[in-house]
């Protein structure tokens, strides 16, 4: 007896062997692609995931997948969710729209916007209306476009209740309960190389103007 079930044993744990290195393979496999997922992130990225919301508002409930946003604003969810779901790693988590440029702040993305001048925006990145720190009462958007005149075209959660897509003057433009001018913008993290914007030939920031030939 003893002759016969030993090779049974052995052949049970050359499977059992078998399996697991079948799973190990699997396992770094998965690592991988969860590897390269995480780093997939692009500034085209963030623009089509956030385009893709426009039109969601909390007269339809579809402003239910960021958060809360019937009982309380959803600037900020909206943002975090949109570079979440574009693969932006990391991804700030605070609902406060001033506390996003804190965050930015922290991490080295922030880029201030001096007075009476627009900035660097650039596409992806978070515009963030009111100070760092200064509190609730401020407002967030995803910068969709950059255009050579000095606006941008945003798409902003909780705007009137929904998400919106508009053109402004980051100069001038104000907005948040406290009726606050934008402070800057945050970066997404670990995207080193700009996109080229939706509107660049060239490959700079900036919109193109581009004729044909009548030939």
């Amino acid at each position: 007896m003893q002759t016969v079930r030993k090779p049974r044993a052995r052949a049970v744990v050359t499977a059992v062997i078998g399996i697991l290195t079948m799973l190990a393979a699997y396992a770094v496999q998965d690592a991988t692609l969860g590897t390269r997922t995480a780093h997939a992130a692009t500034r085209a990225g963030i623009v089509a995931v956030a385009e893709g919301e426009v039109g969601n508002s909390e007269a339809n409930g579809r402003c239910q997948k960021y958060g809360p946003c019937i009982t309380t604003a959803w600037c900020a969810m909206f943002a975090e969710w949109v570079w979440r779901n574009a693969g932006v790693s990391p991804v700030f988590t605070t609902d406060v729209a001033t506390g996003v440029g804190t965050w930015g702040q922290q991490q080295g993305l922030w880029k201030a916007r001096p007075s009476g001048g627009t900035g660097s925006p650039a596409p992806g990145d978070v515009v963030v209306w009111g100070t760092p720190g200064s509190g609730v009462g401020g407002h967030v958007g995803i910068v969709h476009t950059v255009h050579s005149d000095g606006t941008i075209t945003t798409i902003e959660g909780n705007q009137n209740d929904a998400v919106v897509k508009r053109r402004i003057n980051p100069a001038t433009q104000r907005a948040g309960e406290r009726d606050v001018l934008i402070s800057g913008y945050v970066s997404p993290p670990n995207i080193s190389v700009p996109d080229r914007p939706a509107e660049s030939v060239n490959g700079d920031r900036f919109e193109d103007l581009v004729a044909v030939d009548a030939n």
